[in-house]
């Protein structure tokens, strides 16, 4: 009886000791050593581009991720709308900071392009977050690679999702058949590629010699269209 009731007593003393020395660690130890570690306090982010934010947050030793993006009406895209932890508050070093991403306005109203280079649409299209397809079309009061309208038309509201079709002139339709006696095949063949007419048929007098364009068909100074073929002969001089 006399074992059983030691043998009880030291569960019980090793039980209190166990609990005892969690409390310890807890309370005082445990705080002591998290304690020890830098401490930094976690910049405001909000209103700058990822990049930038996580360039910020790096220097003040944290790591920002992005949790999540959302439509904004005031933000664009790429903005950090909000973080957590908030600004000011005092973190470890190494601290993960949560970012949420603008995705933009979900509804914008399509300006108007017309006449713009295409390089310069494309390029406000992407700071809008829209989507686009080009077609080409001959115009003749619209310059070669800028745009004669877009698909919605100027002015609608259109949603992220939306598809914007940008039109761009091809140049004018209608063309003057240049000149091209005295050239040689190479340099004709460049000056024709370059208007967007093809050569169809060469024909050589002496094939050792071919020399420059003697005749051509359509002759100088007829209208013809892009597309249009061409027939030369050559001879030498």
């Amino acid at each position: 009886m006399k074992l059983i009731k030691n043998v009880f007593i030291a569960c019980l003393t090793a039980v209190a000791t166990l609990i005892v020395g969690f409390l310890i660690g807890y309370f005082i130890v445990l705080p002591i050593w998290v304690g020890k570690g830098r401490i930094t306090q976690v910049p405001d982010v909000r209103g700058r581009e990822i990049s930038e934010a996580m360039l910020l947050l790096r220097k003040f030793h944290l790591r920002g991720y992005v949790e999540r993006k959302e439509y904004n009406e005031i933000f664009p895209p790429g903005v950090v709308i909000n973080q957590s932890p908030l600004p000011r508050k005092r973190v470890k070093w190494g601290r993960e900071v949560a970012l949420i991403i603008s995705k933009g306005k979900k509804h914008v109203v399509l300006p108007n392009f017309a006449h713009l280079w295409l390089m310069e649409v494309e390029d406000s299209l992407r700071k809008l977050g829209l989507r686009w397809r080009v077609r080409f079309e001959p115009s003749d009061t619209v310059e070669a690679g800028r745009v004669i309208c877009t698909e919605p038309a100027p002015m609608s509201v259109v949603e992220l999702d939306d598809e914007i079709t940008v039109i761009v002139s091809s140049g004018t339709k209608v063309l003057t058949m240049p000149d091209l006696h005295g050239l040689s095949l190479r340099r004709a063949r460049e000056k024709l590629f370059a208007l967007g007419l093809i050569l169809r048929n060469v024909v050589l007098e002496d094939s050792l010699h071919p020399g420059y364009v003697v005749d051509q068909y359509p002759p100088p100074g007829v209208e013809v269209f892009r597309g249009d073929s061409v027939d030369l002969i050559l001879s030498p001089k």
